[in-house]
């Protein structure tokens, strides 16, 4: 299992192989990891859509349903991203964690926002991926008969 250090947004997605749909570039061998650069090996479809992944410790094959883990800060403000209504917001000087319902998904997620750029509760925003997305096996409950 992977820990991290802070806050994190975790959602289930279905894991895609290929790069023909993704956002960030639109073709795996460009993105791919080398040296210095950290790449997408495929993208996944999640409540955030369809976005770049780098898979974690596994190779997921093509329709896998996955965990998906993203951080605050790689959520930004973006006229075309996804839509969601702001939940609530929570200072902290410089930025603040402000809560996300995204329209039309059950998941609610937290994005560090800048103090300038804060919005209101109850305002409606849109929200895109600036970073590949995290994915990792979808854990199996202790005590689940293999």
């Amino acid at each position: 299992m992977a820990s991290f250090v802070g806050d994190t947004v975790e959602l289930e997605g279905i894991w895609k192989d290929d790069a023909l749909n993704c956002q960030q570039c639109g073709a795996k061998d460009f993105c791919g990891p080398s040296e210095n650069r950290l790449g997408c090996t495929g993208h996944v479809i999640c409540a955030l859509g369809d976005v770049a992944a780098t898979a974690q410790g596994s190779e997921p094959k093509n329709g896998d349903t996955v965990r998906v883990v993203v951080r605050p800060e790689w959520l930004v403000p973006s006229p075309s991203g996804i839509a969601a209504q702001v939940k609530g917001v929570s200072y902290a000087g410089h930025d603040a964690l402000v809560e996300f319902d995204l329209t039309g998904h059950p998941e609610r997620v937290r994005a560090r926002i800048a103090a300038p750029f804060l919005p209101s509760v109850g305002q409606d925003f849109h929200l895109a991926l600036r970073h590949p997305a995290l994915v990792f096996p979808v854990e199996e409950p202790e005590g689940a008969l293999a």
